[in-house]
């Protein structure tokens, strides 16, 4: 959706909306930071004038937090909603704190493809002989490939359907194994970035190194290249994790 009009934030703030407009003018205020700047500047007149809940009796930005990540008490949880149900100043600091999430996992994101780029460039030169510009060609695929499987299959990732994109990408005819060797090592490198950036994956080196395993068998990886990834991309993931804490 467009920019909302201010009329239809004021309604929004006085409870008037239905819960579908209700629902995506949330969704709208997550990806407009002008947005969400205009409705927190109207929050205090409208406060003044109608009797909005007062900042006091609404959750902390810490608890707010936690519930949005899930990791209040059960009891706790479930209060919260009744209160951010009923109060639009605690969904409109839940929108910035999805927002700025969502901002951050795109950051470490980046940052994590970035390690994947780097490490599956020199496994393809060192072992499959896969030159630069080559490779290049094959980044550009591989993030169109996971971009696709990502809006028709979500995280189901299938031999299936990974061979179908990998043929497509590639064209018909004859194909150097290496090459498809090495688009397979940055597909499995890039799905599971995703899940470590998003969360799906945990930040361990038990846990990465299994989504290295089950996404090199579900793209049909050969062994030797099974676990040539998880000795290099693996730690590589694990190893940012590590930069980026202690900075």
């Amino acid at each position: 959706m467009g920019c909302p009009e201010e009329e239809k934030v004021i309604a929004f703030l006085g409870g008037e909306l239905g819960a579908d407009e209700t629902t995506s003018l949330l969704g709208h205020f997550k990806t407009c930071a002008r947005c969400r700047k205009a409705a927190k500047e109207l929050v205090g007149v409208h406060q003044a004038i109608n009797g909005l809940a007062k900042a006091a009796e609404c959750p902390s930005p810490k608890a707010l937090a936690e519930y949005l990540a899930r990791t209040l008490l059960p009891e706790r949880q479930r209060a919260t909603a009744l209160h951010v149900e009923a109060c639009v100043l605690c969904r409109l600091a839940l929108a910035d704190l999805e927002a700025l999430e969502q901002e951050l996992q795109g950051m470490e994101l980046g940052e994590l493809e970035h390690q994947v780029k780097t490490t599956t460039q020199a496994l393809a030169a060192t072992y499959l002989d896969v030159e630069a510009r080559r490779f290049e060609k094959l980044w550009h695929y591989a993030t169109a490939i996971i971009e696709g499987l990502l809006k028709t299959g979500g995280r189901a990732w299938t031999d299936r359907m990974a061979s179908q994109h990998v043929v497509g990408a590639l064209g018909a005819g004859t194909v150097e194994p290496a090459t498809v060797a090495a688009l397979t090592a940055i597909l499995i490198g890039l799905s599971v970035a995703r899940d470590v950036a998003g969360g799906a994956v945990p930040r361990d080196e038990t846990a990465v190194r299994e989504a290295v395993r089950q996404r090199a068998k579900q793209f049909g990886a050969q062994r030797g290249l099974m676990r040539a990834l998880c000795e290099e991309i693996a730690p590589a993931l694990i190893g940012h994790r590590g930069r980026s804490s202690s900075g």
